[in-house]
């Protein structure tokens, strides 16, 4: 059940007026969480919710076993191992079978020796990747200490399964949520405000994504005739969709938590104004950049901090996706951010001085559009004449009134969302204001049914 469907809005009306106007005892709001989370996933394929039950089981049972050899580190350490990778391993199976199978196949052709491997098809578990990440992320931070196992089973599985941000994030870490779950009191009005504005700005940046869609799909599928003019539209076009998908989704999961009274991480921080490929990543996905960095990068060790970057951002390619495609856009920003490191530590502002930062922004733009280039085209030749047709094209480009119409229309698609982005994150006592609260609440819920497709899938349910 996608956040922007008609079936959406009638679950949430339902469970909004059970949850907060009716009951009135924490254990039943939990036990209603828990059945509201599970009957939203369902809802996207029933046949998967033994799976997310076995993922909460595997987590909470391993949590508790992590906690109980607190004083035995080799103990611990080995539970907190093998939890781990039973976690991951759902995510593998269920995740990479047909990737390795196709990859040892294509490996045994290259050796000219027999391949018969069976094509396996496995269908992906909507949401698998986020929720085996959180549950990965609070075994570590039990073995850590910087948080006690949750010994209420109601209670864990109310954060396991709590709906909003269940199928794409944010990843929202147990030591953040749990401690929410202890008074569960009732959501303060200014909380419900901002979260109506949050999910219709999501809802309207989620249209912006779905109008760009056929520009930027456009380009993938004519890489090799594009010209200068067609690969510029349709990357901008790709940059607003990726933008207006992705952060929409998280702006309505944060909204809806918020109306039931939960405070969720902000996900993204204007991130197409970044100076930096370092700075594009503490802006861009934020749940799941500042995840690798603290269950990933620092178990890798700082020894090799260069290294240890290119390995996590590989990891994080393949994360996205199985294919080498994604393994090749991760090995991108890992040497990118790895790079950036390396001239900040040896060079700095002794050489790149803060004015530069005019010639910075264009460029970290530029650096993005080419990794997008890479995540969105079907093979490395793709990507490559897209990127050489931002140069010189394979076709003249030729700037008709449809042309000018398309790219201004792509141009306020990634101009006028952030704008608003920015007002609310950087103005919110301006934009909390009644009459621009409900201003821009009322014209993003208009501009979304006069111009929406409801039910459009959304980008990141794939990961």
């Amino acid at each position: 059940m996608a956040l922007n469907t008609a079936s959406f809005a009638v679950f949430f009306a339902v469970f909004y007026a059970v949850y907060a106007l009716v009951l009135s005892r924490p254990r039943h709001k939990l036990v209603a969480l828990v059945a509201g989370g599970l009957s939203f996933y369902a809802a996207a394929g029933i046949e998967h919710v033994p799976l997310l039950l076995l993922s909460l089981a595997i987590s909470y049972g391993f949590g508790l076993a992590i906690e109980r050899a607190r004083a035995d580190r080799a103990r611990r350490r080995r539970r907190l191992l093998l939890g781990c990778t039973l976690s991951l391993g759902l995510l593998a199976v269920f995740k990479y079978t047909g990737f390795v199978t196709s990859t040892l196949d294509a490996a045994l052709e290259t050796l000219g020796l027999a391949h018969a491997l069976p094509a396996l098809r496995v269908v992906l578990p909507v949401g698998i990747s986020f929720y085996t990440f959180q549950s990965v992320s609070y075994l570590v931070d039990v073995s850590r200490r910087a948080r006690p196992a949750e010994r209420d089973l109601l209670r864990f599985a109310a954060w396991v399964t709590f709906f909003p941000p269940l199928v794409a994030g944010p990843i929202v870490r147990a030591r953040m949520f749990l401690p929410q779950l202890e008074k569960l009191s009732p959501p303060e009005w200014l909380d419900v405000r901002r979260g109506i504005l949050l999910f219709a700005l999501g809802l309207a940046k989620k249209t912006v994504a779905d109008l760009v869609a056929p520009t930027a799909d456009a380009l993938f599928r004519g890489a090799s005739s594009a010209s200068t003019l067609d690969a510029w539209t349709g990357l901008l076009a790709y940059a607003a969709q990726m933008y207006g998908d992705f952060s929409g989704w998280s702006d309505m999961a944060i909204g809806c938590a918020a109306v039931l009274g939960f405070a969720l991480p902000r996900n993204f921080d204007l991130p197409y104004l970044s100076a930096s490929p370092v700075e594009v990543w503490s802006r861009w996905h934020i749940s799941l950049s500042t995840w690798l960095r603290d269950y990933l990068f620092w178990p890798l060790g700082t020894r090799h901090p260069y290294r240890s970057l290119i390995v996590t951002w590989t990891l994080c390619g393949l994360w996205h996706g199985a294919s080498w495609m994604y393994v090749g856009w991760g090995l991108y920003w890992g040497v990118l951010i790895a790079l950036t490191h390396w001239l900040n530590a040896h060079l700095g502002e002794r050489v790149v001085p803060r004015a530069a930062v005019v010639v910075q922004l264009p460029l970290t733009f530029y650096l993005w559009l080419v990794g997008l280039a890479l995540f969105g085209a079907a093979t490395p030749g793709d990507t490559l004449r897209i990127v050489a047709s931002t140069v010189r094209g394979a076709q003249p480009s030729v700037l008709d009134a449809a042309a000018a119409l398309s790219l201004a229309g792509v141009g306020l698609a990634l101009v006028v969302p952030h704008a608003v982005d920015w007002l609310v994150l950087r103005r919110p006592a301006v934009a909390e204001r009644a009459p621009i609260l409900w201003g821009l609440a009322l014209a993003g819920l208009v501009f979304s049914i006069a111009f929406g497709e409801p039910g459009q899938q959304f980008i990141y349910w794939r990961f």
